[in-house]
């Protein structure tokens, strides 16, 4: 269990440095520090048939890199904001609730085969030939339906996007 926990702080760092580009290594520690131990009180809250470990810790990483954003408003004087974005020195970012939102949307617009097969592929993280033995499905041809499940996610993510920006 302990492998656990060294696991989730590298992930936290990593997703904190790339949410937060120039921390300074206090700071940095502090926020792993808040998101491991968000991790740790939440663990009974974490189901793997939704999402890798990986996954659930760099999402609740983000958000208290944003929580920290927004409470530190270290954007002040560098940024502007409308309801669901703000630019910070010219990136743009989205509201971490409308971008789960719209995720979703996207997510639930492709076919229930589309789905399944990101379901396998990116929450559960098998293999193609781990996929093949599940659904019987050659392995080439997955990659193939995953490549164009991805670019109708895609597509539809900035079809929803637009919308929301608009």
């Amino acid at each position: 269990m302990e492998l656990l926990w060294i696991e989730a702080r590298k992930i936290a760092k990593m997703t904190i440095k790339s949410v937060i580009k120039n921390i300074d290594r206090d700071t940095l520690e502090d926020m792993v520090q808040i998101a491991v131990i968000k991790a740790y009180e939440k663990y009974d809250m974490f189901d793997d048939k939704k999402s890798s470990f990986k996954v659930w810790v760099s999402f609740l990483a983000k958000n208290t890199a944003i929580d920290y954003l927004r409470k530190n408003k270290m954007w002040l004087g560098k940024a502007e904001w409308d309801e669901n974005f703000y630019i910070y020195e010219n990136e743009c970012y989205m509201d971490i609730e409308l971008l789960e939102i719209k995720a979703n949307e996207a997510y639930l617009s492709l076919r229930e085969n589309e789905r399944k097969l990101i379901e396998l592929r990116y929450l559960e993280d098998l293999s193609y030939n781990e996929i093949e033995q599940i659904t019987g499905v050659k392995a080439n041809s997955l990659a193939t339906y995953t490549m164009r499940a991805r670019r109708s996610l895609q597509s539809e993510f900035k079809r929803l996007y637009a919308h929301s920006a608009a």
